[in-house]
């Protein structure tokens, strides 16, 4: 979609404050969220740290739909096809989490 609003964490935030914000966005102070993404680092071997992806409801997402985000990496838009930037809103997690 052209212009999608993204919001971003201030501070580096652990995942279940990620899904909390997704799941429960008003908490946030962000309007209704379509999931969210997040980067992260793993303790276990380093095929299983990256990008990952939760439906707006905080769950991982389902392996069928992360393949079709997957497939972006494989075959990425064209440029002229992209979404044009919308705002980026910092957002503090920390605080709608511990409300």
């Amino acid at each position: 979609q052209r212009g999608m609003a993204v919001y971003l964490t201030e501070a580096d935030t652990p995942i279940p404050m990620v899904a909390f914000a997704a799941q429960s966005p008003d908490m946030c102070g962000l309007p209704t969220v379509l999931g969210a993404v997040y980067v992260g680092a793993s303790h276990n071997p380093p095929e299983h740290a990256g990008i990952n992806v939760l439906s707006a409801d905080g769950a991982v997402m389902a392996s069928a739909e992360t393949a079709k985000i997957e497939g972006f990496q494989e075959n990425p838009l064209p440029l002229a096809a992209v979404a044009e930037p919308g705002p980026l809103t910092r957002f503090d997690a920390f605080d709608g989490y511990y409300r």
